[in-house]
């Protein structure tokens, strides 16, 4: 059951992001004008549906003492996994919202998105191929509606400045929650 619901959720992963060229408008954007144009949750819904793909190569490889890659090298890539894809989210909302990591644990598979807070207190989550709006009071109400396949979850808080142009590696001093 656990390998046939792995399947499906990194089937529906390998659609996200933008399979098609044309409609990228990012595409001729460094990474710094990517950063100067976005400052809007909009915008980074836009940014991420239109111009990155989940690497699933990369998440294969994946192991807790690689670093992840940089926001710049994700963008000239075009491609994420989803730990850097809330990176990118702090980074390109910094200083307009607070931004928190959210981090998934399940029995075989791991997960992050990102958790924005508006100045009313109200949590929203951007992950990759998935939004929801300003509803939650709480990352543990977020929690209860997306982490049904996850047992427990972890919180850290970003800036995003350390993910710009250097890779990156999670550092347990920023962890703020865990549940």
């Amino acid at each position: 059951m656990n390998k046939l619901l792995t399947t499906i959720l990194f089937a529906g992963l390998l659609s996200c992001g933008n399979s098609n060229e044309e409609e990228d408008p990012y595409k001729n954007y460094t990474y710094e004008e990517v950063m100067e144009s976005i400052d809007t949750i909009d915008g980074v819904k836009d940014y991420i549906e239109t111009h990155l793909n989940y690497d699933w190569e990369k998440f294969k490889d994946k192991s807790p003492d690689k670093s992840n890659d940089s926001f710049e090298k994700n963008h000239l890539d075009k491609k994420t996994i989803c730990i850097e894809t809330t990176y990118a989210v702090a980074s390109l909302l910094k200083g307009d919202y607070e931004v928190i990591n959210m981090g998934l644990d399940g029995i075989g598979i791991n997960h992050s998105v990102a958790l924005v807070k508006n100045n009313k207190g109200k949590y929203a989550c951007i992950e990759m191929g998935r939004y929801y709006d300003f509803i939650f009071d709480s990352p543990q109400e977020v929690f209860n509606e997306i982490g049904k396949n996850y047992h427990s979850y972890y919180l850290f808080k970003t800036d995003g400045d350390e993910y710009i142009e250097n890779d990156f590696k999670i550092d347990l001093e920023d962890l703020i929650h865990e549940i």
